[in-house]
């Protein structure tokens, strides 16, 4: 009696009937399993030599990954500071440009400034000379009429100014021995008065003539000696002071300091002085217009005694 194997497949699978052909599958199943268990075992190991070698990958490319950021922020952080030093420097030479730029134009502006008060300066001194210049004769005019209007005044009102003229025109000669006074005819008396207390208590070796003259006016006098001459005229000594206020004005423009100077020098150089005696002054005071010497002398010597 014989067997019929019939192999079937159901889902892949492989069914044997029959007693041979089921050590046959038994023996290809071993080694089936040999083969799957050894390809297994290389597949975990290159499985686990995989994983390990994916492990230390990923430490080296982490490693690597932090060095290369380290590096990045490293070369980041230099170009920043070099930045900011290149944006300093380039701010530094901006501002250092900027501020030469101003200060040239700000020192062109002071030197045009400058030179504009230079041309200005001139300007005013020479309009300032041109006014002066101009208001020289009036100012002049003025101030001499103004000097004789008070010399004429203190004429009419007392015989002080004819004293200090005659005292100043005598101690201007030496030779006091044989000399003339010349005087306007309404000074003869006081001229008189005068010259009597002049012999009589400052110099007794004086020989004083008093006669009027027409061609003195009030307050002056004229002197005549054997070798001198005093020519005491208000006058003329107003037109000293009328040339040394000239002389004053023309010099004002070339130095200030010495206007004073020629001033004072111009004064000083008439005959009419302030600093007179109190005895004079009580001589000129006492005159009372009767001709009598004798109130004149009295004074002084009261004057004196005080």
């Amino acid at each position: 009696m014989s067997k019929i194997i019939r192999t079937v497949r159901l889902g892949g699978e492989v069914i044997t009937l029959g007693a041979a052909e089921r050590d046959l599958h038994e023996e290809v199943e071993e080694q089936n399993l040999g083969s799957i268990g050894l390809a297994q075992i290389i597949d975990e190991q290159v499985a686990g030599v995989g994983k390990q070698l994916n492990g230390e990958w990923e430490v080296r490319m982490r490693q690597e990954m932090e060095y290369l950021q380290a590096e990045a922020d490293k070369r980041f952080q230099e170009a920043e500071t070099l930045g900011q030093e290149e944006r300093s420097q380039v701010h530094q030479q901006r501002y250092d440009e900027g501020y030469k730029v101003g200060l040239d134009e700000r020192e062109a502006e002071a030197v045009e400034a400058v030179t504009r008060m230079g041309v200005l300066h001139e300007s005013l001194v020479a309009e300032r000379a041109q006014i002066l210049k101009e208001a020289e004769e009036t100012v002049v005019d003025l101030a001499a009429a103004l000097a004789k209007r008070i010399v004429g005044f203190q004429v009419e009102i007392g015989p002080k100014v004819l004293v200090q003229v005659v005292r100043n025109a005598l101690r201007h000669l030496g030779d006091r021995s044989n000399l003339e006074i010349k005087v306007h005819p309404e000074d003869l008396q006081i001229a008189r008065r005068f010259a009597d207390y002049w012999v009589d208590k400052v110099d007794a070796d004086a020989v004083l003539k008093v006669r009027a003259s027409d061609h003195v006016g009030r307050g002056g006098c004229m002197i005549e000696g054997r070798e001198e001459n005093v020519d005491a005229r208000l006058e003329e000594q107003a037109q000293v002071l009328h040339d040394g206020l000239r002389a004053a004005f023309f010099a004002l423009h070339k130095e200030e300091a010495e206007v004073a100077v020629a001033v004072a020098e111009a004064a000083d150089g008439g005959a009419i002085t302030v600093g007179e005696t109190e005895s004079e002054v009580a001589a000129a005071n006492a005159v009372d217009g009767t001709g009598d010497v004798a109130p004149v002398a009295n004074a002084m010597d009261e004057t004196k005694n005080e």
